[in-house]
C-alpha cells in the first residue's frame, strides 16, 4: 500500500515535466504531439542554425489514456527544416515567407513555420581602380577586389563618365580614356539580397604617344638652315631608318587625327620661353626666324586618349650666302650704256673689257633678286674697285668707289645687313678698263 501511494505520488507529478515519463506512465501509448508554444524567435535569416532558438518553445506530449505532458523543443528526440524536395537540415539555406520547421518525438511529429529572409550584403570592397588606353574596350572585370561570399555573384557592370550632375546614362564598357563611374550589380543568390555598388571609381589612365607610333624609333632631328631657307618644321621627324618624313607618317593609321594636334614653337638658346610658330595650310615655315642658334620642339597637349608629348631639337639658323645669279647680279654701265658683263674665267683672265676714255664713268651696281634680303639691307651696297696691272691680279690697296685709271679691276662688294642675316658669296668679280683703240 505504502508502495503505490508512493509510485502514485510519483505520477501525479508527471504532469510537471520529463520525470514523469521516467517514473510512471512509460508504458503508455503517445497518441500526438502538439506546439504549445511557439519559440521567441521565429523569423532568421538564411544561415541560421533552428537549434540554438528552441530553449523557450513549448510542445505538449499526449497520451492515448488522456495524460498530457508538456516539454521545452530543446528536449524534443529532433527538430530540423524540411524543404519541399524533401531534403532536410538544421540550418536555413533558403528564404520562405513559411518554412516547415519539423518536430519529432518518440514516433510522432508536429510542425510550426517560421519565415526566413535573406542576409543584407555587408562587404568591405576596393572601390578605386585604373588602367591604361589600350585603344580597346578595357573591362573592370578582371580586376575588381569585391570580397564576395560564397555563392554571390556579379550580374551586371556599367559605367558612365563622371561629371558634376550625374545624369548621364550607363553604357557598355569604355575605351575612351577618362574617369568613369561604375555601377556593379550583385546577385545574392540563396543566401543574401542581391545588391547594387554604386560608389566605384573607375580610371582610364591616357596612354604614353609610344602606343600610336608605327615605329618607337623616332626622332626629330636638328636643323641647319640659311636665313630665309624654306624649310618646314613638320617635315623634319625621323621614323626608324627611313628618310626624313612628316609625323602623320609615323603614326598608326588609325591615330593618323593625333597629327592635328601637334604645334611647334622656338626659343633662342639664351632664353626660357618658347614662341609659337605659326602654321600655314599644313607647313610650318621657318624662313622668319632671324640668324641665331635655337631649340626647337614639336610638341602636342590636350590629345584625346594620350598623354601630352614633345620631341626637341637643335635649329641653327646661318646666315644666308646671297648667290650671284641666284640672289643678286651686277649691272655695269659705261658712260650710261649698259655693259654685257661676263664672270671672269680666272683672276689672270679678266673677261668683261671696257673701252673708255672717262674711267670714271664707269659704274658698277648691285641688283637685288632676293627680297627679303634686300629688305634687310642697311643701305645700299658699295663697289670697290681694287687695280691691278693688266693679267698680273695684283691688286693694290683697298679700292676705290670708281675707277681711275686703265687697269684690271677687282670688283670687292661691301654691305650690311640687319642682324648679319646674309652676305655676299665669295663669287670672284672683275672687269679691264681700258683706252679706247687699246691692244688690251
Amino acid at each position: 500500500m505504502k508502495k503505490w501511494l508512493c509510485a502514485l505520488s510519483i505520477c501525479t507529478m508527471a504532469g510537471l515535466g520529463a520525470l514523469g515519463l521516467g517514473g510512471c506512465g512509460a508504458n503508455d501509448e503517445i497518441s500526438a504531439i502538439r506546439i504549445k508554444t511557439l519559440p521567441s524567435t521565429t523569423e532568421f535569416v538564411v544561415g541560421d542554425i533552428i537549434t540554438p532558438a528552441l530553449y523557450d518553445g513549448v510542445f505538449t506530449v499526449e497520451y492515448k489514456n488522456g495524460r498530457k505532458t508538456d516539454l521545452h523543443l530543446n528536449n524534443a528526440d529532433i527538430v530540423y527544416i524540411e524543404y519541399d524536395d524533401g531534403t532536410t537540415s538544421n540550418q536555413f539555406n533558403q528564404a520562405a515567407e513559411n518554412q516547415v520547421v519539423v518536430v519529432r518525438y518518440k514516433t510522432m511529429t508536429t510542425t510550426f513555420n517560421v519565415s526566413v529572409s535573406r542576409q543584407n550584403l555587408d562587404l568591405e570592397y576596393t572601390k578605386n581602380y585604373e588602367k591604361t588606353y589600350t585603344g580597346e574596350a578595357l573591362s573592370i572585370d578582371d580586376i575588381l577586389k569585391l570580397n564576395l561570399p560564397q555563392g554571390v555573384t556579379v550580374s551586371k557592370v556599367e559605367y558612365r563618365e563622371q561629371s558634376s550632375d550625374k545624369t548621364e546614362a550607363y553604357d557598355d564598357t569604355p575605351v575612351d580614356a577618362g574617369t568613369y563611374d561604375v555601377r556593379v550589380t550583385l546577385d545574392g543568390g540563396a543566401k543574401y539580397n542581391s545588391l547594387v555598388l554604386d560608389d566605384i571609381t573607375y580610371t582610364i589612365k591616357k596612354a604614353d604617344i609610344s602606343l600610336a607610333l608605327v615605329d618607337s624609333d623616332i626622332s626629330y632631328n636638328t636643323i641647319f638652315m640659311g636665313y630665309g631657307d624654306e624649310v618646314d618644321a613638320a617635315l623634319n621627324w625621323q621614323v626608324g631608318d627611313g628618310d626624313l618624313d612628316i609625323f602623320t607618317n609615323a603614326l598608326k593609321s588609325k591615330y593618323a587625327e593625333l597629327a592635328s594636334y601637334i604645334q611647334y614653337a622656338y626659343r633662342p638658346l639664351n632664353k626660357a620661353e618658347y614662341t609659337i610658330l605659326a602654321q600655314t595650310g599644313n607647313n610650318v615655315w621657318l624662313d622668319s626666324l632671324p640668324v641665331g642658334s635655337y631649340r626647337l620642339r614639336a610638341y602636342a597637349m590636350g590629345l584625346p586618349n594620350f598623354q601630352d608629348f614633345y620631341f626637341e631639337t637643335d635649329l641653327v639658323v646661318a646666315a644666308k650666302e646671297l648667290k650671284y645669279g641666284v640672289d643678286y647680279t651686277l649691272v655695269i654701265e659705261n658712260d650710261g650704256q649698259e655693259v654685257e658683263y661676263t664672270l671672269p674665267a680666272s683672276a689672270m683672265n679678266v673677261s668683261t673689257t671696257i673701252e673708255t676714255s672717262t674711267p670714271s664713268d664707269v659704274t658698277v651696281k648691285v641688283v637685288m633678286l632676293n627680297s627679303r634680303a634686300e629688305r634687310l639691307l642697311d643701305n645700299e651696297p658699295i663697289i670697290y674697285f681694287v687695280s691691278s696691272n693688266y693679267d698680273q691680279a695684283n691688286w693694290q690697296g683697298e679700292g676705290a668707289t670708281s675707277a681711275n685709271g686703265y687697269y684690271d679691276y677687282k670688283l670687292v662688294i661691301s654691305a650690311s645687313f640687319r642682324g648679319d642675316a646674309c652676305y655676299f658669296d665669295s663669287t670672284f668679280h672683275a672687269i679691264k678698263v681700258v683706252e679706247p683703240n687699246s691692244n688690251e
